[in-house]
């Protein structure tokens, strides 16, 4: 009624010592009995300081206390129990309150991945300080049998890993329900740019990676989470990729853009160079001309963008996929010049106007993306 857990608990531990000892004695027997539905109630108590509504309002300090109290009790079990799911109201509830689904999807990712791995890494933090110091700082716990002896060093040891099992088996299924209800929804929707999901997969992976300071190594949870979505992503972006070549093809004159003007001419350069191809300038002549196709520079661009969101969605299970895809779109564009070689149509085309085009993309837009993989993947791309 006062509120004073830690006398309570004290008094009940020296009672149930003396119990012990004065076992052939029927009033002791007796007072055992009363004892232990004392300890029942107080343990009742306990319970409801770590029910959700209360123990979100006491914050951690409070679930902490419970369970020292519980744990000393012997109702580690319990505790552990109680605790996760009290962390696992304080985490719904950060999230919830973290930003609504409706907004833009980058910024909603960003927010919610934050709060979830934050909220994760601080329970990690709490789950250490209510348990790890009870099991591995006292040699007087009680096991759960209630048969009233010591425990090892060992059987502590073995009992903290039991509750440690059950904390990561808690991560995995929060993981689980975080994906599945913020970012499945919100992200892999067939409207979804690749550049946009990229951006986000990239994101959360980074901050699934932090928890690995903490000894909390989730990663290959989250990889193998959305693999199938991601692989399915990098399929259908692929293919429509290889479709726009096609199409472009089809209209490709084979004749050098002209900007008309300079102001033209510098535009052209400037959102070029910002692609990351600086050297553009070398092919403009005559102020207004470019010694290269819109069809050409179209897909440059294209695939630029292309080969950032495949370098970002870039792991070890999505590896080959990546490099099949990098290579597969940037053939199809290189049949689309040997095809136009070989054509009636184009006998007029000056030969050296087109091994112009292809050197950009061979000497240029590749060696580009070969520094961009190397640079991100710290590796080479035979296949590039």
């Amino acid at each position: 009624a006062q509120r004073e857990f830690e006398e309570a608990v004290e008094v009940i531990k020296k009672a149930t010592e003396f119990c012990k000892e004065h076992n052939d004695s029927p009033l002791v027997r007796e007072a055992g009995v009363k004892l232990e539905m004392r300890k029942k109630q107080l343990i009742d108590v306990l319970t409801k300081e770590l029910q959700t509504d209360k123990s979100i309002r006491g914050g951690p300090r409070a679930a902490r206390r419970a369970v020292h109290l519980l744990i000393k009790l012997d109702r580690s079990t319990l505790a552990c129990d109680l605790f996760l799911q009290h962390r696992s109201a304080l985490l719904q509830s950060a999230i919830k309150s973290s930003g609504k689904m409706e907004s833009a999807t980058i910024p909603y990712i960003q927010r919610q991945s934050v709060t979830f791995f934050n909220g994760i890494l601080e329970s990690s933090v709490e789950f250490r300080k209510a348990f790890q110091k009870n099991f591995n700082g006292s040699s007087s716990i009680r096991n759960e049998t209630n048969k009233h002896k010591s425990v090892s060093t060992e059987e502590t040891s073995t009992l903290y890993s039991k509750k440690a099992a059950s904390f990561l088996t808690w991560i995995e299924d929060e993981l689980d329900r975080f994906c599945n209800d913020r970012i499945d929804k919100q992200v892999f929707s067939p409207s979804t740019p690749l550049e946009t999901i990229a951006t986000c997969m990239e994101f959360v992976r980074v901050q699934s990676l932090k928890l690995k300071d903490a000894g909390l190594d989730v990663v290959h949870l989250f990889d193998a989470k959305f693999r199938r979505n991601i692989e399915r992503s990098i399929c259908e972006h692929r293919d429509k990729h290889v479709e726009a070549v096609k199409l472009r093809a089809q209209e490709d004159k084979w004749e050098a853009i002209n900007e008309f003007n300079r102001t033209g001419t510098e535009r052209f350069v400037d959102e070029m160079s910002a692609a990351g191809i600086p050297s553009i300038r070398s092919y403009v002549y005559d102020e207004c001309w470019v010694a290269l196709t819109r069809n050409t520079t179209s897909f440059a661009l294209s695939y630029l963008n292309f080969a950032d969101s495949l370098l970002k969605l870039f792991n070890p299970s999505t590896r080959a996929l990546v490099n099949e895809s990098l290579v597969t779109v940037f053939h199809s564009h290189l049949r689309h010049i040997e095809q136009a070689v070989r054509s009636e149509r184009l006998k007029k085309v000056d030969p050296k106007f087109v091994q112009g085009n292809s050197a950009f993309l061979l000497d240029t837009l590749l060696s580009l993306i070969e520094h961009r993989y190397q640079e991100k993947t710290d590796s080479d791309c035979p296949k590039l």
